[in-house]
């Protein structure tokens, strides 16, 4: 199943339109259901971090998800959807499922209108060109925040191929407590718990952009992310600021050939050296997908630079991906991938073979 081009799966997922569901129930007039999913396997072969081979069979992010619709007679359409990510297909005790998309919205001729737990607005305008590969992904060039819940979002509608969109991440003091409690946020004493640099816990504001015409695609975001803390392993032993202070920033120009499409970027991490040992990281990126009938043959070169070296003297790294898939039927195809990311020892370099049934 050849997957659909980056700016189509942006708009959709964030219009709350984007599941591909097998099975779809008319619940009356003006309600449809829709449950969908799939089961990931795959094996992989990678080096650790002292370049020894370490081999793998696991799930690669077998997903189960409801999502409901309903017209009301005002023209304006209600959405909601529940997305349960992590189930393991491979082990049978393992326990690993989690909320990753919750939310419901609505959407007209105005637009649309978010509220809940989902993807970024940088992740879909910007970084999930860069994530068309299944299970060797981009280490360090895939930039930007992680967080996804707690989102406000709006969505223009699609005026003469321009679009854009407005994102609010917003955390309240509980939520800066909880940080700090389990996930190893840094508290060097400047700031107290439930402060986002200096200030009372927030919001964080995003905003992106699109321009459609013919095959191409510009495409550019921004993410304040002033709600994202700072790790403690980033920040080093003398500490640093609870949140990061700069934001994250991307452009995006695609091609769509037809059964070919290129597409290029760049994307600028923004950080003090107190914030990350390495301060800035500048991307420069360069990706191709050609349908070849019966599947995909795509790959990715990125060029990563640091503003300082890492604990291993490096400054820049050359990250190369390549991959195949091969389409068995309509909703199941099995790929094969090659990855290396010019690190010591040859880290993380390897290969993996899957696939991917959805339903």
């Amino acid at each position: 199943m050849m997957k659909k081009t980056a700016s189509a799966l942006a708009v959709a997922a964030l219009m709350g339109t984007g599941a591909a569901s097998a099975a779809t129930f008319q619940v009356n007039d003006d309600t449809t259901l829709s449950l969908y999913g799939n089961v990931q396997i795959a094996y992989s072969d990678t080096n650790d971090a002292s370049g020894d081979s370490v081999s793998d069979l696991q799930d690669n992010g077998t997903t189960i998800g409801v999502a409901v619709e309903h017209r009301f007679d005002n023209g304006l359409t209600g959405f909601a959807r529940i997305e349960e990510d992590g189930y393991d297909a491979v082990e049978q005790a393992a326990e690993t499922a989690a909320t990753d998309q919750a939310y419901f919205g609505v959407r007209g001729d105005f637009g649309m209108v978010r509220l809940g737990n989902a993807d970024s607005i940088y992740d879909g305008f910007v970084r999930d060109y860069w994530d068309y590969q299944e299970f060797l992904a981009p280490i360090n060039g895939r930039r930007g925040v992680d967080h996804k819940d707690r989102q406000l979002l709006y969505m223009s509608p699609n005026f003469g191929g321009f679009s854009f969109g407005l994102e609010a991440q917003i955390n309240g003091d509980a939520d800066e407590a909880t940080f700090e409690l389990t996930q190893g946020g840094v508290n060097n004493g400047d700031n107290e718990t439930g402060d986002v640099n200096g200030d009372d816990a927030g919001i964080s504001l995003a905003a992106a952009a699109m321009y459609e015409t013919g095959g191409l695609t510009v495409s550019a975001a921004i993410d304040q992310r002033s709600n994202e803390f700072v790790s403690a392993a980033d920040a080093g032993s003398e500490g640093g600021p609870n949140h990061f202070d700069d934001p994250v920033m991307g452009i995006v120009v695609s091609y769509d050939f037809g059964r070919f499409t290129v597409d290029g970027g760049y994307q600028l991490d923004a950080a003090d050296t107190d914030e990350r040992a390495i301060g800035d990281v500048d991307v420069l990126s360069l990706g191709g997908r050609f349908n070849y009938g019966m599947g995909d043959l795509y790959g990715i070169v990125q060029e990563v630079g640091y503003d300082e070296e890492n604990a291993a003297g490096n400054d820049s790294f050359t990250e190369v991906i390549l991959g195949a898939n091969y389409n068995i039927g309509s909703n199941f195809y099995v790929y094969a991938e090659y990855a290396t990311y010019d690190q010591e020892e040859d880290a993380n370099d390897g290969f993996a073979i899957g696939g991917l049934y959805s339903f």
